[in-house]
Protein backbone atom coordinates (compact mmCIF):
# COMPACT_ATOMS: atom_id res chain seq x y z
CA UNK A 1 0.00 0.00 0.00
CA UNK A 2 1.32 3.30 -0.95
CA UNK A 3 0.62 6.08 1.50
CA UNK A 4 1.30 9.96 0.49
CA UNK A 5 1.09 12.59 2.56
CA UNK A 6 -0.04 16.61 1.83
CA UNK A 7 0.82 19.50 3.52
CA UNK A 8 -1.49 21.79 4.14
CA UNK A 9 -0.39 25.20 5.66
CA UNK A 10 -1.75 27.05 8.34
CA UNK A 11 -1.46 30.23 8.66
CA UNK A 12 -2.74 32.17 12.58
CA UNK A 13 -4.01 35.82 12.26
CA UNK A 14 -3.52 37.72 15.16
CA UNK A 15 -5.72 41.21 15.44
CA UNK A 16 -4.25 44.20 16.97
CA UNK A 17 -6.73 46.41 19.27
CA UNK A 18 -6.58 49.83 18.39
CA UNK A 19 -6.45 50.66 21.95
CA UNK A 20 -3.08 52.90 22.87
CA UNK A 21 -0.91 50.59 24.74
CA UNK A 22 1.28 52.92 26.16
CA UNK A 23 1.17 54.34 30.28
CA UNK A 24 -1.02 57.62 30.71
CA UNK A 25 -0.64 58.89 34.13
CA UNK A 26 -1.16 62.68 35.34
CA UNK A 27 0.99 64.81 37.12
CA UNK A 28 2.48 68.50 37.78
CA UNK A 29 3.88 70.42 39.83
CA UNK A 30 3.25 74.62 41.04
CA UNK A 31 5.75 77.63 41.93
CA UNK A 32 5.71 79.78 44.38
CA UNK A 33 5.22 77.15 46.53
CA UNK A 34 4.03 79.69 49.48
CA UNK A 35 1.74 81.48 48.12
CA UNK A 36 -0.28 84.41 48.74
CA UNK A 37 -2.92 86.79 47.73
CA UNK A 38 -2.04 88.13 44.35
CA UNK A 39 0.95 86.27 43.40
CA UNK A 40 0.86 84.59 39.92
CA UNK A 41 1.13 80.70 40.22
CA UNK A 42 2.20 79.06 37.13
CA UNK A 43 1.18 75.54 37.32
CA UNK A 44 3.32 73.05 34.95
CA UNK A 45 2.55 69.50 33.53
CA UNK A 46 5.02 66.34 34.73
CA UNK A 47 2.17 64.07 32.92
CA UNK A 48 3.33 61.30 30.38
CA UNK A 49 1.24 60.04 27.35
CA UNK A 50 -0.95 63.49 27.79
CA UNK A 51 -2.70 64.78 24.80
CA UNK A 52 -5.56 66.36 26.36
CA UNK A 53 -5.74 68.50 29.89
CA UNK A 54 -8.37 69.76 32.38
CA UNK A 55 -7.52 71.85 35.23
CA UNK A 56 -9.71 72.66 37.82
CA UNK A 57 -8.09 74.93 40.75
CA UNK A 58 -10.64 74.72 43.46
CA UNK A 59 -12.00 78.51 43.22
CA UNK A 60 -14.32 77.37 40.60
CA UNK A 61 -11.91 78.48 37.91
CA UNK A 62 -10.85 75.82 35.37
CA UNK A 63 -8.20 75.54 32.16
CA UNK A 64 -7.69 73.29 28.91
CA UNK A 65 -3.73 74.80 28.86
CA UNK A 66 -0.83 72.61 29.24
CA UNK A 67 0.60 75.00 31.79
CA UNK A 68 -1.51 77.80 33.32
CA UNK A 69 -0.96 80.36 35.60
CA UNK A 70 -3.47 81.71 37.86
CA UNK A 71 -3.58 84.35 40.85
CA UNK A 72 -6.05 83.85 43.72
CA UNK A 73 -7.55 86.54 45.07
CA UNK A 74 -8.93 85.01 48.24
CA UNK A 75 -6.68 83.55 51.31
CA UNK A 76 -7.90 79.74 52.28
CA UNK A 77 -7.43 76.23 50.71
CA UNK A 78 -7.59 74.91 47.55
CA UNK A 79 -8.12 71.13 46.21
CA UNK A 80 -6.31 71.43 42.22
CA UNK A 81 -6.52 68.62 39.94
CA UNK A 82 -5.34 67.93 36.70
CA UNK A 83 -7.78 65.36 34.43
CA UNK A 84 -5.59 64.35 31.23
CA UNK A 85 -7.22 62.20 28.25
CA UNK A 86 -10.79 62.46 28.95
CA UNK A 87 -10.40 61.29 32.74
CA UNK A 88 -8.09 58.65 32.13
CA UNK A 89 -5.52 59.98 35.17
CA UNK A 90 -6.16 62.59 37.47
CA UNK A 91 -3.82 63.89 39.93
CA UNK A 92 -4.52 66.14 42.77
CA UNK A 93 -2.58 68.72 45.05
CA UNK A 94 -3.32 70.95 47.51
CA UNK A 95 -2.56 74.72 47.72
CA UNK A 96 -2.41 76.89 50.95
CA UNK A 97 -3.07 80.70 50.13
CA UNK A 98 -2.08 82.96 52.56
CA UNK A 99 -2.02 86.82 52.51
CA UNK A 100 -0.43 90.11 54.39
CA UNK A 101 -1.45 90.03 57.88
CA UNK A 102 -3.26 93.20 58.89
CA UNK A 103 -1.74 95.74 61.53
CA UNK A 104 -2.13 95.15 65.28
CA UNK A 105 -5.27 97.32 66.08
CA UNK A 106 -4.50 98.24 69.74
CA UNK A 107 -1.49 98.77 71.62
CA UNK A 108 -1.66 99.49 75.39
CA UNK A 109 1.05 99.18 78.17
CA UNK A 110 2.53 101.00 81.00
CA UNK A 111 1.78 105.23 80.62
CA UNK A 112 4.95 106.64 79.08
CA UNK A 113 5.17 109.65 80.78
CA UNK A 114 5.46 107.62 84.31
CA UNK A 115 8.57 106.33 83.61
CA UNK A 116 11.31 108.64 83.57
CA UNK A 117 14.38 108.29 82.95
CA UNK A 118 15.38 104.82 83.28
CA UNK A 119 12.55 103.58 83.46
CA UNK A 120 11.42 99.80 81.77
CA UNK A 121 8.08 99.81 80.35
CA UNK A 122 5.93 97.09 78.96
CA UNK A 123 3.67 97.32 76.03
CA UNK A 124 1.09 94.82 74.22
CA UNK A 125 -0.51 94.21 71.40
CA UNK A 126 -3.68 92.38 70.11
CA UNK A 127 -2.62 89.05 68.40
CA UNK A 128 -3.83 89.24 64.84
CA UNK A 129 -4.74 86.31 62.69
CA UNK A 130 -1.84 84.57 60.05
CA UNK A 131 0.75 86.08 62.02
CA UNK A 132 4.41 84.88 62.50
CA UNK A 133 5.99 86.88 64.32
CA UNK A 134 5.67 91.07 65.46
CA UNK A 135 8.15 94.14 64.38
CA UNK A 136 8.23 96.77 67.19
CA UNK A 137 9.97 99.60 66.36
CA UNK A 138 10.34 102.91 68.83
CA UNK A 139 12.04 106.12 68.58
CA UNK A 140 15.77 107.19 68.89
CA UNK A 141 16.73 106.90 73.11
CA UNK A 142 14.75 104.49 73.71
CA UNK A 143 15.71 100.61 73.63
CA UNK A 144 14.14 97.03 73.90
CA UNK A 145 15.19 94.88 75.97
CA UNK A 146 13.51 92.38 74.72
CA UNK A 147 10.36 90.30 73.18
CA UNK A 148 8.10 88.00 75.20
CA UNK A 149 5.84 85.31 73.49
CA UNK A 150 3.13 86.87 71.43
CA UNK A 151 3.37 90.83 70.50
CA UNK A 152 5.07 91.82 73.61
CA UNK A 153 7.96 94.31 74.59
CA UNK A 154 9.91 95.79 76.75
CA UNK A 155 11.42 98.66 76.85
CA UNK A 156 14.12 100.48 78.84
CA UNK A 157 13.44 104.62 78.27
CA UNK A 158 17.27 106.04 78.68
CA UNK A 159 16.08 109.66 79.48
CA UNK A 160 13.32 112.07 77.83
CA UNK A 161 11.87 111.00 74.50
CA UNK A 162 9.64 112.10 72.10
CA UNK A 163 8.68 109.77 69.54
CA UNK A 164 6.50 106.90 68.35
CA UNK A 165 5.65 103.11 69.31
CA UNK A 166 4.88 101.29 66.35
CA UNK A 167 3.81 97.55 65.75
CA UNK A 168 3.68 95.51 62.66
CA UNK A 169 2.78 91.98 62.15
CA UNK A 170 4.65 89.84 59.66
CA UNK A 171 4.78 86.25 57.68
CA UNK A 172 5.58 84.64 54.87
CA UNK A 173 3.49 87.20 52.62
CA UNK A 174 5.44 89.70 54.15
CA UNK A 175 5.10 92.56 56.68
CA UNK A 176 1.66 94.54 57.76
CA UNK A 177 1.48 97.72 55.61
CA UNK A 178 -0.38 100.18 58.16
CA UNK A 179 0.78 99.01 61.51
CA UNK A 180 -0.71 100.80 64.13
CA UNK A 181 0.99 103.81 65.92
CA UNK A 182 0.52 104.57 69.35
CA UNK A 183 1.97 108.23 69.83
CA UNK A 184 4.21 108.81 73.20
CA UNK A 185 5.59 111.37 75.37
CA UNK A 186 7.72 109.35 77.07
CA UNK A 187 9.56 111.07 80.46
CA UNK A 188 7.37 114.44 81.52
CA UNK A 189 9.25 117.69 80.78
CA UNK A 190 9.61 119.78 83.63
CA UNK A 191 12.22 121.79 82.28
CA UNK A 192 11.46 125.90 82.15
CA UNK A 193 12.84 128.73 79.66
CA UNK A 194 12.60 131.90 81.30
CA UNK A 195 11.44 134.88 78.79
CA UNK A 196 12.20 138.07 80.04
CA UNK A 197 9.96 137.98 83.20
CA UNK A 198 7.52 135.05 81.66
CA UNK A 199 8.20 131.68 82.76
CA UNK A 200 7.24 128.92 79.58
CA UNK A 201 6.80 125.69 80.13
CA UNK A 202 8.69 123.33 77.98
CA UNK A 203 6.23 119.98 78.10
CA UNK A 204 4.41 119.45 75.35
CA UNK A 205 0.62 118.25 75.81
CA UNK A 206 -0.01 118.57 78.86
CA UNK A 207 -2.28 120.56 81.30
CA UNK A 208 -0.25 123.24 83.65
CA UNK A 209 -0.61 124.57 87.26
CA UNK A 210 1.71 127.38 88.47
CA UNK A 211 2.91 127.76 91.76
CA UNK A 212 4.54 129.61 94.65
CA UNK A 213 7.61 128.39 96.13
CA UNK A 214 8.83 127.85 98.89
CA UNK A 215 5.35 126.71 100.09
CA UNK A 216 4.04 125.11 96.52
CA UNK A 217 0.83 127.61 96.81
CA UNK A 218 -1.42 127.17 93.96
CA UNK A 219 -2.13 130.47 91.84
CA UNK A 220 -5.29 130.09 90.84
CA UNK A 221 -6.15 130.46 87.50
CA UNK A 222 -2.50 129.73 86.34
CA UNK A 223 -3.07 126.90 84.13
CA UNK A 224 -1.35 128.27 81.11
CA UNK A 225 1.75 127.22 78.81
CA UNK A 226 2.85 130.18 79.85
CA UNK A 227 3.17 132.16 83.06
CA UNK A 228 4.09 136.23 83.86
CA UNK A 229 4.23 136.64 88.05
CA UNK A 230 2.91 139.93 88.83
CA UNK A 231 5.32 140.21 91.56
CA UNK A 232 8.75 139.62 92.63
CA UNK A 233 8.79 135.87 93.61
CA UNK A 234 10.50 132.09 92.83
CA UNK A 235 7.74 129.98 90.88
CA UNK A 236 7.39 126.43 89.47
CA UNK A 237 4.79 124.70 87.37
CA UNK A 238 3.33 121.22 87.54
CA UNK A 239 3.01 119.54 84.48
CA UNK A 240 0.08 116.45 83.79
CA UNK A 241 0.08 114.07 81.11
CA UNK A 242 -2.85 111.63 81.37
CA UNK A 243 -2.85 111.58 84.98
CA UNK A 244 1.35 111.51 85.39
CA UNK A 245 2.27 114.59 87.00
CA UNK A 246 5.68 116.00 88.22
CA UNK A 247 7.06 119.35 89.47
CA UNK A 248 9.48 121.77 87.91
CA UNK A 249 12.29 123.40 89.88
CA UNK A 250 11.84 126.67 91.37
CA UNK A 251 12.85 129.92 89.60
CA UNK A 252 13.12 133.25 90.63
CA UNK A 253 11.79 135.81 88.58
CA UNK A 254 11.72 140.04 88.68
CA UNK A 255 9.00 141.87 87.25
CA UNK A 256 9.06 144.27 85.31
CA UNK A 257 6.63 146.96 83.65
CA UNK A 258 3.53 147.30 84.80
CA UNK A 259 3.80 144.96 87.48
CA UNK A 260 5.52 146.17 89.65
CA UNK A 261 7.50 144.40 92.88
CA UNK A 262 5.03 144.12 96.11
CA UNK A 263 6.08 146.72 99.10
CA UNK A 264 5.16 147.27 102.33
CA UNK A 265 2.66 144.31 103.29
CA UNK A 266 1.03 146.05 106.22
CA UNK A 267 -0.25 149.07 104.26
CA UNK A 268 -3.20 148.31 101.40
CA UNK A 269 -4.70 144.57 102.28
CA UNK A 270 -7.90 143.41 99.51
CA UNK A 271 -9.95 140.62 100.83
CA UNK A 272 -11.58 138.51 99.71
CA UNK A 273 -8.57 137.22 97.46
CA UNK A 274 -9.52 135.15 95.54
CA UNK A 275 -12.76 136.63 94.50
CA UNK A 276 -15.76 135.97 92.23
CA UNK A 277 -16.63 139.55 91.54
CA UNK A 278 -16.54 142.13 94.59
CA UNK A 279 -13.46 142.65 96.79
CA UNK A 280 -12.81 145.47 98.80
CA UNK A 281 -9.63 147.31 98.99
CA UNK A 282 -8.61 148.48 102.46
CA UNK A 283 -5.54 151.20 103.44
CA UNK A 284 -4.14 151.05 107.31
CA UNK A 285 -2.06 154.07 107.32
CA UNK A 286 -2.29 156.10 103.64
CA UNK A 287 -4.54 158.82 105.41
CA UNK A 288 -4.34 159.99 102.03
CA UNK A 289 -5.98 160.47 98.12
CA UNK A 290 -5.18 157.10 96.75
CA UNK A 291 -5.07 156.31 93.07
CA UNK A 292 -6.46 152.76 92.03
CA UNK A 293 -5.56 151.53 88.34
CA UNK A 294 -6.19 147.38 88.02
CA UNK A 295 -4.47 145.69 85.28
CA UNK A 296 -4.76 142.95 83.71
CA UNK A 297 -2.32 140.28 82.65
CA UNK A 298 -1.61 142.19 79.12
CA UNK A 299 -0.80 145.01 80.71
CA UNK A 300 -4.63 146.45 79.86
CA UNK A 301 -5.85 148.89 82.53
CA UNK A 302 -9.16 147.67 82.87
CA UNK A 303 -10.15 150.29 85.93
CA UNK A 304 -9.54 153.51 87.25
CA UNK A 305 -10.15 155.37 90.47
CA UNK A 306 -9.33 158.16 92.69
CA UNK A 307 -10.63 157.89 96.39
CA UNK A 308 -10.14 160.98 98.63
CA UNK A 309 -9.97 160.09 102.41
CA UNK A 310 -11.18 156.36 102.43
CA UNK A 311 -9.59 154.00 104.70
CA UNK A 312 -11.54 151.07 103.01
CA UNK A 313 -13.26 151.08 99.64
CA UNK A 314 -15.67 148.04 97.95
CA UNK A 315 -15.26 147.68 94.19
CA UNK A 316 -18.32 145.70 92.65
CA UNK A 317 -17.29 145.27 88.65
CA UNK A 318 -17.43 141.84 86.64
CA UNK A 319 -13.97 141.42 85.88
CA UNK A 320 -13.07 138.14 83.60
CA UNK A 321 -11.68 135.08 84.90
CA UNK A 322 -7.42 135.88 85.80
CA UNK A 323 -4.80 137.42 87.47
CA UNK A 324 -5.00 141.08 87.95
CA UNK A 325 -2.45 143.90 88.71
CA UNK A 326 -3.78 146.27 91.75
CA UNK A 327 -1.68 149.70 92.10
CA UNK A 328 -2.87 151.80 95.12
CA UNK A 329 -0.33 154.57 94.52
CA UNK A 330 3.00 153.08 94.56
CA UNK A 331 1.79 149.55 96.05
CA UNK A 332 0.82 146.80 94.12
CA UNK A 333 -1.31 143.67 94.65
CA UNK A 334 -2.22 140.34 92.78
CA UNK A 335 -6.02 139.77 92.51
CA UNK A 336 -7.11 136.90 91.41
CA UNK A 337 -10.69 136.44 90.27
CA UNK A 338 -12.31 132.64 89.74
Amino acid sequence: MRIQLQVIPLFIVVTLSSQKLYSQTAAFTFSPQHVCTHDAVQFTDQSTGATTFLWDFGNGLTSVLQNPSLTYFTQGTYIVTLSINGGASIASDTIVVGSLPIGPDIIFGTPASCIGTGGIGMYYGYPVPDSATYVWSVPPGAIIIDSIAGPSVRVLWTGFVVGIIALAATNDCGTSSTPFILSELVGLDTSITLNASTLVSNALFCSYQWIECPAMTVLAGDTNKTFTPLVNGSYAVIVNMEGCVDTSNCWNVITTGVFSPEMNESDVTIFPNPTANSFTIKNISLGETLSIQIINSTGEVVYVEKLFGKEEYLIEKDFAKGIYCVRVNNIVRKLVVE
